[in-house]
């Protein structure tokens, strides 16, 4: 089942698992996010980012082509990205 964006923010394990389905390298998070990487690094190590920091990597991922989930493990691939 999909989460709903408006009331759940994905948690650094859900946010990496979805890097690393996409094949994109933390740089091309930071990119596609509009991010500095400096945000990316402490979100994915420790959980360290602001709410904002957090919604723009899940724009960013989701328009990548995913759907954050509350199965396990959280992420899955779309059959087509919404947008790049």
């Amino acid at each position: 089942m999909p989460l709903d964006p408006c009331t759940h923010m994905i948690t650094r394990h859900q946010g990496l698992a979805a890097r690393r389905l996409l094949g994109w390298s933390p740089e091309r998070l930071a990119q596609m996010s509009g991010l500095p990487i400096s945000s990316i690094f402490p979100w994915e190590r420790i959980g360290l980012a602001d709410k904002r920091e957090v919604e723009a990597m899940r724009a960013a991922l989701q328009a990548g082509g995913l759907e954050f989930t509350d199965d396990n493990p959280g992420v899955r691939l779309l059959a087509q990205p919404t947008s790049l």
